[in-house]
């Protein structure tokens, strides 16, 4: 029997409170078997090392991946510890390391579409990201698409997650401030 692994403890953010999960394949004379251990959820097929975890709790979620041979019994467990989106309310592009560009914590980019536009207080769309198509996310660092440095002042995000597994759709929006001292 060779060792097992349930795959990589994660963070994220869920809005339809469903994740993968992808652990080791056990061998052909091997049987796997999901299992709860704190926090909750409903796997689609506790027998098969990649499934889909749904009804997933906010919180610090554990799961259990258990592989028998006969009388041998390998575990390993996974952390999924499901966070509320985090949208820093400012940023200070000034390159000190602190700040210096949008992270919007929670994100599955991964699992989730999103799409991401920054507006200036004239309504004007000067930035925009997704991951949209094979595209690659980009954090906003206070520059418009052009990649010249924006001025001082408040700006409108418009953030818009899907879920191509079951189709939601959640949109967010609000305003950052750019500070560059």
């Amino acid at each position: 029997m060779n060792g097992i692994d349930a795959g990589r403890d994660t963070s994220l953010m869920t809005f339809d409170y469903l994740i993968p999960l992808k652990a080791s394949s056990p061998l052909s004379h091997e049987t796997g078997e999901w299992s709860v251990i704190s926090g909750s959820g409903d796997f689609d097929n506790i027998h098969s090392n990649e499934t889909f975890v749904r009804n997933i709790a906010l919180g610090l979620n554990t799961y259990k991946w258990t592989v028998e041979n006969g009388i041998c019994r390998l575990e390993d467990l996974i952390n999924v510890n499901v966070i509320s989106l985090v949208i820093p309310g400012g940023i200070s592009p000034n390159g000190d390391n602190i700040n210096d560009s949008l992270i919007i914590n929670g994100l599955d980019l991964a699992n989730q579409i999103i799409e991401l536009t920054i507006v200036n207080g004239a309504g004007t769309a000067v930035y925009s990201t997704s991951n949209r198509d094979g595209n690659r996310w980009q954090n906003w660092d206070g520059k418009n698409a052009s990649g010249i440095e924006l001025p001082e002042g408040t700006y409108y995000y418009m953030l818009k997650v899907t879920s191509p597994k079951t189709g939601l759709v959640v949109p967010k929006s609000g305003f950052i401030v750019l500070k560059r001292n």
